[in-house]
């Protein structure tokens, strides 16, 4: 019964009063998700103001938003009835006061207690404002604790539990091929005993029942001629189904696995296409995903080597040949997507909710230690930062378009700390500096006489070359990762010294002619890794900064040509 349309909403509210349920539509009107209001351990009158609140309040967020909202709200109905007022029809002033001290006794973090605590408390004053729940009395709210608290970085993964994780997916993929393999060998007649003769005669007989599929339950039992015990002599309805179409357990593996590889973000690679695979437009040897980041409405890729056979291109084209099956029986939305599964209400893509459980499972199945999804976007961002030395690569494999957004990726407690002793080592030289009575003037001439043997390739100067401040590189030794200088805390610029100036101009007309050298012999990647942030850095944040007449000036300057570069 439709009672009510909200249109400011992208989902579309079937409302019902009898049962207090909300269906949650998608744009062709199909229910997404089913909240029934009168499932919860309250008295109808209260769970109907909280229906209305729910969708007067939360009608606008996303669709996975709003099952987190219902989540809040089945929490607060906990509450209530751990209170022991959950048949009232009316609620204390004190609600939110008993709310908050219920969830802090509930062992919960603080970034998941205090979201739970904010839904209700907006559905709650929504009801005190236009409905009698508190008998018309003001709401009482808590004294909650304005401590500044310490801010909870995500940890990065080891690199050894990454690889674990990944080996594991491998194996449960394989594993998966190898039961739908032999299904469909059963389903066209490879029998290898009576016992396998006959349950491809099931499978042939289901799938005719089905219309090309395994049907349900309900469609078994009422079948007659023994259908529904000879089902469950051969492992149940599931397990038959499994044989021929893939689950969301079956996804699950190859979820995760193009997740750890592409390093993208949870909800978009969930929402990958099928056809998410594009050939790289230089390198004939690698292959692309391409994907959208809905939020930003920007297009992201990740490149992958096609010689690899558990690359994610490999693992994109095995699960279109397993779901194949499962198109003509697809809703015409998920035709085009990647992640799609037989399950129990049909054909279609997990939600991030049954992801997230089915990856609990996955945890203790196979004994890893404690990860969640978002975690591999970070670990990839520190990893790729830590082994080239540069933010920038780092930057370019997680699709961003600044580099302060990679940056806040890879803080970590360590890196913060020795930011801060680099900070308060820097600012005492500079005060020391400050405080000499007659400092001597910067010239290219004494500059290039006091401190030639810190010169580098691309015309900074180094602070201390045996500081060990360059990634990768130790203290007390020569620093030796001269194409990282740019990246570097140590480095020193001065855009208004012509010498150095010079030698920028001469170190970007290098880099681009190298740069043009490795595209036409197919290295452009190579390029990218080790040079382009240095290039990008030379161009965009030092020369653009140089005023022109000292540009012009720098021109005129004779200065060492850059060697070769390999």
């Amino acid at each position: 019964m439709l009672l009510r349309k909200h249109w400011h909403s992208s989902m579309e509210l079937h409302l019902s009063n009898s049962s207090l349920v909300v269906e949650l539509l998608d744009d062709d009107g199909d229910v997404r998700t089913r909240i029934d209001f009168g499932a919860l351990s309250l008295n109808q009158n209260v769970a109907r103001y909280l229906r209305d609140a729910f969708i007067n309040e939360f009608s606008h967020n996303s669709l996975e938003t709003k099952r987190q909202n219902w989540r809040a709200l089945r929490k607060l109905s906990l509450c209530i009835s751990g209170q022991g007022w959950a048949d009232g029809e009316f609620l204390p002033v004190d609600t939110l006061v008993r709310l908050n001290g219920w969830l802090a006794s509930q062992n919960l973090k603080e970034t998941t207690r205090r979201p739970l605590y904010n839904v209700c408390k907006i559905a709650l004053q929504w009801c005190e404002r236009n409905t009698d729940l508190f008998r018309g009395q003001a709401l009482k709210l808590p004294r909650l604790r304005t401590v500044q608290q310490q801010k909870e970085l995500t940890k990065p993964l080891a690199e050894d539990v990454v690889k674990t994780v990944l080996k594991h997916c491998y194996q449960e993929i394989d594993l998966i091929q190898s039961r739908i393999s032999a299904g469909h060998r059963l389903l066209q007649g490879g029998w290898a005993n009576k016992e396998e003769e006959r349950v491809g005669q099931l499978l042939k007989e289901l799938l005719q029942i089905g219309n090309g599929v395994i049907p349900n339950q309900k469609v078994v039992n009422r079948s007659g001629n023994s259908l529904s015990r000879r089902v469950n002599e051969a492992g149940g309805h599931a397990a038959l189904s499994r044989q021929l179409f893939p689950g969301p357990e079956d996804i699950f593996p190859f979820y995760l696995a193009i997740l750890i590889q592409t390093a993208g973000n949870p909800f978009s690679i969930r929402q990958l296409e099928r056809n998410c695979v594009r050939p790289h437009p230089i390198n004939e040897d690698r292959k692309s995903i391409v994907w959208v980041k809905r939020r930003s409405h920007a297009e992201q890729k990740a490149d992958f080597n096609v010689a690899r056979v558990r690359a994610a291109p490999s693992l994109v084209m095995q699960l279109n040949m397993l779901t194949e099956p499962l198109l003509a029986h697809m809703a015409a939305k998920e035709k085009n997507l990647l992640f799609v599964a037989k399950g129990k209400p049909g054909t279609s893509v997990p939600c991030m909710q049954l992801l997230h459980v089915m990856l609990d499972a996955f945890i203790e199945k196979h004994g890893l230690p404690d990860f969640d999804f978002k975690q591999f976007r970070k670990t990839s961002a520190v990893f790729h930062s830590e082994q080239s030395g540069d933010l920038l690569v780092a930057k370019k494999k997680l699709n961003h378009r600044s580099a302060k957004t990679t940056a806040s990726y890879v803080e970590t407690l360590d890196s913060v700390e020795k930011g801060n002793e680099l900070i308060a080592r820097y600012q005492g030289q500079l005060y020391e500096l400050c405080q000499e009575k007659q400092p001597k003037k910067s010239t290219a001439r004494n500059r290039a006489e006091s401190n030639t043997q810190f010169s580098t390739v691309f015309g900074f100067d180094c602070r201390d070359p045996y500081a060990g401040i360059a990634p990768n590189s130790s203290k007390g030794a020569m620093c030796k990762n001269f194409y990282h200088c740019a990246t570097c805390p140590g480095a020193i610029v001065v855009i208004d010294d012509l010498a150095i100036v010079a030698r920028l101009l001469k170190s970007l007309e290098a880099l681009k002619r190298h740069e043009s050298r490795w595209t036409v012999a197919g290295w452009a990647a190579r390029f990218d890794a080790a040079y382009r942030p240095t290039m990008e850095i030379i161009e965009r944040d030092l020369l653009s900064k140089v005023s022109p007449t000292v540009l012009e000036a720098a021109k005129n300057i004779v200065v060492p040509n850059i060697p070769f570069l390999e």
